[in-house]
């Protein structure tokens, strides 16, 4: 008779249990779902960002280049557009072998020099600057609007700044004067702008006089670049 009295209470716990059971189940299904979407959440608004970005990056490469072919540059010549993707002692791009990049490549932003490809990798390469401490480059130093010859010297790379060297004291050179590639060593194309002098040393005892020249770009600021293919 026990037994009997007890079975309901029995059966009335069992299926509370079995309630409880079903109710945890739905709820850590329920929870499942949210992180799911939460995740895909996640995702898409990653995927957004990067797009956003993609897409600002396509519209600075076509601004460059809008720029760069608005340039005085030889029409002959072709282009390959690089992004900058590091900035330490050299700069880093995002185009390597595997889009035919080689060492000794000469880099520009607009007609101005930028510098050349000392190190290459499948998908990326190194560009040594003009104010690189190994870096020399012949170069011309075009007069405002006064008459003058053509006075050439050397631009050389001194604890990050760019220093006009190789002058004869002779030579006449003045503050916001224009330093240009002159093409001489073969190396880089000549007429390329490189900066404009701000500061003019002279020693009369010396043969040559000295100049500091800015550059006509932020290198730390550019964001695409581009080869010379010829």
């Amino acid at each position: 008779m026990v037994e009997k009295s007890t079975n309901p209470l029995k059966g009335g716990i069992y299926h509370q249990v079995q309630n409880s059971k079903f109710k945890i189940q739905s709820l850590r299904s329920l929870w499942q779902e949210s992180e799911s979407l939460k995740k895909k959440l996640g995702e898409l608004e990653r995927e957004k960002a990067e797009l956003k970005i993609e897409n600002s990056k396509l519209k600075i490469d076509n601004q460059a280049m809008r720029r760069l072919l608005q340039a005085p540059l030889p029409p002959e010549w072709r282009f390959l557009a690089a992004g900058v993707i590091g900035r330490t002692r050299y700069l880093t791009i995002d185009k390597g072998r595997r889009e035919g990049v080689k060492k000794g490549m000469v880099v520009v932003f607009e007609n101005v020099l930028v510098g050349r490809v000392t190190q290459v990798s499948e998908k990326a390469a190194k560009i040594i600057l003009p104010n690189d401490s190994e870096s020399k480059i012949e170069v011309e130093i075009r007069a405002g609007e006064r008459e003058s010859g053509r006075v050439r010297g050397a631009l050389v790379g001194e604890d990050g700044r760019l220093v006009l060297t190789e002058v004869l004291q002779g030579e006449r050179i003045e503050v916001d004067d224009l330093v240009v590639t002159s093409g001489g060593e073969e190396i880089f194309p000549p007429n390329l702008l490189i900066g404009k002098v701000v500061k003019i040393e002279k020693e009369e005892r010396q043969p040559y006089q000295k100049a500091e020249v800015e550059p006509l770009v932020d290198y730390d600021r550019l964001e695409t670049v581009f080869l010379i293919i010829e």
